[in-house]
């Protein structure tokens, strides 16, 4: 949770608007191929050991020492990965964005492009997912517990996803203090950036790191002695009588 605050005051960059060909050119990058795979093969991965402890859940029951061994990480997987799901779609909603601001500047009409319905739909499908895997979590543990869960992902890999998909990492100076470039937008003489100094790559991991340290935490907090009997089953409304 950390890691926002110190990624707004130690990343400042210049807000460009990229064209429709430049937005799907970076979609191409070896980079975000890279990323990309990376997120995905970690999603399904975490699927299978999801499905896998559900098993265990259902065959030995809550108070099982077998699924006890697995339940803290049965309790972290839902939140985690809706927070990596859920990350994309921050970054298909900025694309979008993008390709819409190009059309109205007077650029390429990005309807006419099938990618753009790929993206548009990633982003709607991406949000879903989300939704759907924190409610599954919710469901089952507290909401004290979820959420922070969820939202350190959700903030780590949005980080990360906009940083290798934009390319700014290849800005950063190895604990080296740097003056930012003026912003590519400027045109005329007048339009200035003010000149700012960063230690990114020891502030921005720093950043990284208490956000895992927090997440670590939260991961071993334990909620199960008020709730024994129905470790991790889902919890059902029952209407008042």
């Amino acid at each position: 949770m950390v890691a926002s605050p110190v990624r707004q005051l130690t990343w400042r960059f210049c807000a460009v608007v990229y064209s429709t060909a430049a937005l799907f050119a970076l979609y191409r990058t070896t980079e975000f191929g890279v990323y990309a795979a990376t997120i995905f093969l970690s999603v399904v991965v975490s699927l299978f050991v999801i499905h896998w402890m559900e098993r265990r859940l259902r065959v030995c029951g809550p108070n099982h020492a077998k699924y006890l061994a697995v339940f803290k990480l049965h309790r972290f997987s839902y939140a985690a990965v809706s927070g990596i799901v859920g990350s994309q779609s921050i970054l298909f909603a900025k694309t979008s964005v993008e390709l819409v601001m190009d059309t109205a500047n007077g650029g390429h009409l990005f309807l006419l492009d099938p990618v753009a319905y790929v993206i548009l739909l990633s982003m709607g499908g991406t949000v879903t997912l989300q939704i759907y895997w924190l409610n599954c979590g919710l469901a089952r543990w507290d909401a004290l517990y979820n959420v922070p869960v969820f939202q350190s992902f959700w903030i780590l890999v949005s980080v990360i996803g906009g940083g290798v998909f934009y390319r700014e990492f290849q800005g950063f100076d190895a604990l080296q203090v740097r003056r930012l470039p003026r912003c590519a937008l400027a045109t005329h003489a007048t339009d200035t950036l003010t000149d700012a100094c960063t230690t990114q790559w020891f502030c921005f991991p720093a950043g990284v790191l208490l956000t895992v340290i927090g997440v670590v935490m939260l991961s071993q907090r334990d909620t199960t002695k008020a709730k024994q009997g129905r470790v991790g089953a889902p919890r059902r409304l029952t209407a008042a009588r």
